[in-house]
C-alpha cells in the first residue's frame, strides 16, 4: 500500500476518521475496478453480493419508475442488500468512465468488524434507506442530466 492509496481512502467520506492501520486493512479487502459507461453494477430486484464505493466517475441509480439519483465520487451503494439480506433496491449503471472499490460479502463483513466507525455510518444509512424502494446514498434528482450529489450519511 502506498501513501497515495491511504490518502485516497482517507479522503473518501465513508472512511474519514479511520486510522492508518484500518486504512491499510481496508485497502487489502477491497478491489479497485474500472468500468466504462453503460455497465450495470447492480440490478434492481436481484440478490446483492457486493458493496461499492465510487472513487472516480459518475453512476446513475434508477428504479423501474425512473432515475432516482446520480452518484459522484465518495458515494457508496449496496450495503442495504448485504446488511438486511434484501434484493437490490435500484439498478446502478455507470454513466462515465468510473472506478469503484468493490467489497464481496465476506470482505464487507470484515470491513464492518475492523472499522466500527464505518460500520456505524453504513448501518445508519442502511436503516434510513431500508424503508425506501431505491437504496442509494445520494439526494434524489429530478432529471438524470442534473449535477451529481455527494453521498449522505
Amino acid at each position: 500500500m502506498t501513501t497515495t492509496t491511504i490518502n485516497r481512502l482517507r479522503n473518501l467520506d465513508l472512511f474519514q476518521g479511520c486510522t492508518r492501520s484500518q486504512l491499510k486493512q481496508i485497502d487489502q479487502l477491497g478491489i479497485a475496478l474500472s468500468f466504462a459507461p453503460g455497465r450495470a453494477l447492480c440490478v434492481e430486484g436481484l440478490p446483492g453480493a457486493e458493496f461499492f464505493v465510487l472513487v472516480d466517475g459518475l453512476v446513475a441509480a434508477s428504479r423501474s419508475a425512473g432515475t432516482v439519483a446520480l452518484l459522484r465520487p465518495g458515494s457508496w451503494f449496496g450495503e442495504t442488500a448485504l446488511l438486511h439480506n434484501r434484493p437490490r433496491g435500484a439498478t446502478v449503471t455507470v454513466r462515465s468512465d468510473s472506478t469503484v472499490i468493490v467489497f464481496e460479502r465476506r470482505e464487507f463483513n470484515t470491513l464492518l468488524s475492523i472499522a466500527p466507525q464505518v460500520r456505524e455510518r453504513l448501518e445508519r444509512t442502511a436503516e434510513f434507506f431500508a424503508g425506501q424502494s431505491g437504496a442509494t446514498h445520494a439526494q434524489p434528482v429530478a432529471e438524470a442530466s442534473e449535477a451529481p450529489f455527494q453521498a449522505v450519511g
